[in-house]
Order: C-alpha cells, then sequence, then structure tokens
C-alpha cells in the first residue's frame, strides 16, 4: 500500500522505509505540533502505531486528543530539569518557541505572539511514568525550535534508548546548521549519525545498526509514497470528473427533453397549419375539403365514407371518439352531425 506522506520535508517516508516490518509500532513527537498537517506520525498513526505527542500549545494539543484518541497527549515543555517555562506561542504555530531570543527574531518579522506559562518535565520522566524501561521507542523526533539542547541533555539515555532520532538542526528560519550545539549529547549515548535531509538529522542506535543501509538514499520511486498534496490534487481531480460526468448526463438528459419537446411543438404546430388550411375556424370544412370529401348534392364521396365507417355501417373507433371529443362538443351547433 502507497505510503503517504504528510511530513514537511518526507521525514517520515525515510523512518517508514527503516521500520516498515514493525507492527503497531511505538513513537515519541516532541513537538508534534498539528496532528496531520507536517505531521511526521500520521500515517504510522493510520498503520495502527500509537505513541506520545508532547505539544504545549493548548490550540494544537486539543486538536490532538480529537484527532489520536489512541496516542497520550501531553500539553508540556520537554527541558533538562522538571520545572516551569514561558512559551511563546507564534502566530505561526510551528514556530512557537521558549527560547525568547529566536521569539523575539520572529516577533521583528512581524509575527504576532501570545507568552503563556506550562509545565516542563524531562524525556526521562515522561518516559518513566508513560513507558517504562524495555519497551521498544522506535523513533523519537525532536523539534522544539531552539531549544534541543535541553530537551536531549533531559533523556536517560541509558534506559530510554529510541532505535532511531530524529532532531531539526537547523536555525528556525534559516539555513544555519546547528547540530554542533546538541550533537555530541546523542554521539556520547552510543548513537551514530546516519543521514540528513537538510533540514533533520538522523541517528541510529549501535545496537541497530543493521539498519544503517536503509539510510543510504533520500526518499525515492522505490519507497512507493505519495506526498498528500498529491494525492489530494488527485482525489479533487477524481471528484470534479466524477461531477463532470454527472454535468454531462444531465446535459444529456435534458437535451433529449428538449428534443421531445421540440419535435411535440414542430408536430402541433403542423397540424394546425394543416387544420387552418382545410377548415374555417369555426371548424366548417373549406371549399377544397367539401369538394373532396362530399358531391354537390352533400352526400359523402366513397373515399370519406370508407375513412368514417365499416362496410357494415358501423362508425370506425377513430370517428366514435372524435364525436365523444370535447373539440366537437365545442363545435357550433350548426355543423355537428
Amino acid at each position: 500500500m502507497t505510503f503517504i506522506s504528510h511530513a514537511q520535508n518526507c521525514e517520515d517516508v525515510i523512518l517508514w522505509r527503516a521500520l516498515k516490518e514493525i507492527e503497531s509500532g511505538f513513537y515519541v513527537d516532541v513537538g508534534a505540533a498539528w496532528p496531520t498537517f507536517h505531521s511526521v506520525t500520521k500515517d504510522f498513526y493510520d498503520r495502527g502505531w500509537h505513541g506520545i505527542n508532547v505539544e504545549p500549545n493548548l490550540r494544537l494539543l486539543h486538536e490532538l486528543n480529537l484527532e489520536r484518541p489512541r496516542d497520550l497527549n501531553l500539553g508540556v515543555v520537554i527541558g533538562e530539569a522538571p520545572g516551569e517555562a514561558q512559551i511563546n506561542v507564534m502566530s505561526n504555530a510551528g514556530l512557537s518557541t521558549v527560547v525568547e531570543s529566536i521569539a523575539e527574531n520572529h516577533i521583528g518579522l512581524g509575527f504576532e505572539h501570545t507568552a503563556i506559562k506550562v509545565p516542563m518535565t524531562t524525556l526521562a520522566a515522561i518516559c518513566e511514568e508513560h513507558i517504562g524501561a524495555g519497551k521498544p521507542i522506535h523513533f523519537l523526533k525532536v523539534d522544539v525550535e531552539g531549544f534541543e539542547t535541553a530537551a536531549l541533555r533531559g533523556n536517560d539515555w541509558t534506559r530510554f534508548r529510541p532505535w532511531i532520532v530524529v532532531v531539526e538542526a537547523m536555525e528556525p528560519m534559516k539555513q544555519i546548521e546547528n547540530h554542533q550545539e546538541w550533537e555530541n549529547i546523542i554521539l556520547e549515548a552510543k548513537y551514530s549519525y546516519v543521514y540528513t535531509d537538510g533540514l533533520n538529522r538522523y541517528y541510529l542506535a549501535d545496537e541497530h545498526k543493521a539498519l544503517t543501509i536503509r539510510f543510504q538514499y533520500p526518499p525515492n520511486i522505490f519507497d512507493d509514497y505519495m506526498q498528500v498534496e498529491m494525492q489530494t490534487a488527485l482525489m479533487e481531480a477524481e471528484q470534479r470528473q466524477v461531477r463532470v460526468q454527472a454535468l454531462q448526463s444531465e446535459k444529456e438528459s435534458l437535451t433529449a427533453k428538449l428534443n421531445e419537446k421540440l419535435a411535440l411543438e414542430h408536430y402541433q404546430n403542423a397540424r394546425s397549419a394543416i387544420e387552418a388550411a382545410l377548415f374555417h375556424f369555426d371548424g366548417r370544412p373549406r371549399k377544397l375539403i367539401r369538394r373532396i370529401c362530399f358531391h354537390s348534392d352533400g352526400r359523402c364521396r366513397k373515399l370519406l365514407h370508407k375513412a368514417v365507417f365499416h362496410r357494415d355501417g358501423r362508425a370506425r373507433k377513430a370517428f366514435r371518439l372524435w364525436l365523444s371529443s370535447e373539440k366537437y362538443r365545442n363545435l357550433p351547433c350548426s355543423i355537428q352531425i
């Protein structure tokens, strides 16, 4: 089944390539943001995985609770020690940060913000309380807008060892690498750097080095994936095609009805023209018809007699129906039979 990538930079494609044999796997997403838009875990969730989403933005946390009932969704900041933190929630939710200098840069660029206080805990505390030692964490994703060092320091890398760690490695809104600030924390915990996608860096636990080969290439045709924007465009195109076919069928039906109506009007106009040519407006036959149908002494000619009567003298059905019709009854009495 084609993998549908919802992530910003196809991070989920790389992770799925490495972990696709795992059924009902487990993830921890620190800085989860939206449950669908730019989500690294969306298609994993749709395939039966579950995990922990950490998102201190209360609006996004509400969306996660609605759309991810199997996940544990926590409205906290991940740091080096428990406590409280002030997070600047930006109008672009993906830029929200606890780092004041970064928030000031965003504000200077015109982004609106709201500062809120939220609880702060550590990765180790979350793993201890909600996962426990021994349960595998198949991947950890960290995207905390400049707060990576504190978040990574807060884990117990001896007890809680995700197979794969993905960390955003660029300064917010800049193409400047910042992994030198925190990478040693991961490398000293017996992880190896295996891949970068231009935005994130990927690390593999030494005990899972066999997966290294799966990080050799960027997302490609052999990954059998489709970005969600393409899927949406194809679905919308298919829906438009269905609407076009429905409109075409409606057009054909209306055309058929119109042609039927025009044919009936043509017939009625032609009949009216013939009647006007053969009869006066009061129903009396014109002179030509009288000569064709009657002798000068008033007797019916043979042609009219055959048209109206059977050989035994009985009136034909059409003539009988005409005699009982409203049109006949409306003729002046002087010309009724």
